[in-house]
């Protein structure tokens, strides 16, 4: 199956296959998308969360130009950030 997620920053449209089971179970919220789909990068997990959620995606490039740093005790807010942004965006 293959999805799809929005960049917020750039644009950019990027896409990925992915078992169309494991993406059911994810959609439906009976699995954590670490444990649906353990084989993938944490940068291609962003991805099918942002397919599912349609907002909030920031691809590979863009994520690492606004947060350089790739301290785990910062992803948290990474993320606040990233959905602070967007949500102020459509506020506009």
């Amino acid at each position: 199956m293959k999805i799809t997620a929005r960049c917020g920053e750039c644009n950019e449209e990027q896409s990925l296959e992915v078992d169309g089971l494991a993406y059911s179970k994810f959609v439906l919220r009976e699995g954590l998308v670490q444990n649906l789909f353990p084989d993938l990068s944490a940068s291609e997990r962003e991805l099918i969360m942002g397919a599912r959620n349609k907002f909030g995606y920031y691809c590979a490039s863009c994520w690492d130009k606004m947060f350089p740093l790739e301290d785990e005790e910062l992803r948290p807010v990474g993320l606040l950030i990233s959905w602070l942004r967007r949500v102020t965006r459509r506020q506009r």
